[in-house]
């Protein structure tokens, strides 16, 4: 019994060893692959859209090639793991709003980053999925959908969630809703939501109000 437990712990002390050995030879080239940067990557012209059509489609785009999987329905950021050894590993704030890239990134940075995997700064994106094959108009209608509108005026739903992920200020009318589960994120927002909880009584001189107060 005392020999099996001896060959036991010598088999697993060998194992962690393997392990540690060949930590310490993959850490040094998988620092260099993060740090390394790809100044000269050339970036195509994509046309981007702004009709409303391509905009509410740019969504539909951001949820089919998983963009919403890592950044968050609203586009707003996620922590994708907190692991005892990788760390904290936290998915971008895409939104203009506060704390997000979109307010400073232009037309040729979403192109360069969402294409090709790199930041403005040349760094590469670390755990982004590959979206190389992303056609020229799910591109521009992607990036469409993160710079149209300066407010927007909209019910609860999927449209009022999207103008968050854009980082637009929203005026929000909530009937029956849970408002202080499904009010916009990120974003300067004015919720509406009247004691009969119907939308129907929100009155549009309070709408009128409401922008006003968002400037």
């Amino acid at each position: 019994m005392k020999s099996i437990m001896k060959w036991t712990v010598i088999v697993f002390g060998g194992l962690i060893g393997l392990v540690l050995v060949a930590g310490a030879a993959l850490y040094p080239s998988g620092v260099k692959k993060l740090s390394q940067t790809y100044a000269d990557i050339p970036v195509e012209t994509v046309t981007i859209p702004s009709d409303p059509e391509a905009v509410a489609r740019g969504k539909h785009v951001a949820i089919i090639w998983g963009c919403t999987k890592c950044h968050g329905e609203d586009l707003s950021g996620s922590l994708l793991t907190n692991d005892a050894i990788l760390g904290k590993i936290p998915a971008a704030n895409l939104t203009a709003g506060k704390g997000g890239i979109g307010g400073s990134y232009s037309d040729t940075d979403w192109v360069r980053a969402i294409r090709h995997g790199v930041k403005p700064d040349g760094r590469g994106e670390a755990f982004m999925n590959n979206y190389s094959t992303l056609s020229d108009r799910d591109l521009g209608e992607l990036i469409a959908g993160l710079s149209l509108c300066e407010r927007v005026v909209c019910s609860d739903g999927g449209a009022m969630h999207l103008a968050a992920a854009l980082g637009k200020p929203i005026v929000c009318l909530f009937g029956r809703s849970d408002a202080a589960r499904w009010h916009p994120f990120g974003v300067r927002y004015e919720l509406l939501q009247p004691a009969s909880l119907e939308v129907r009584d929100i009155s549009v001189s309070s709408v009128a109000a409401a922008l006003e107060r968002l400037g």
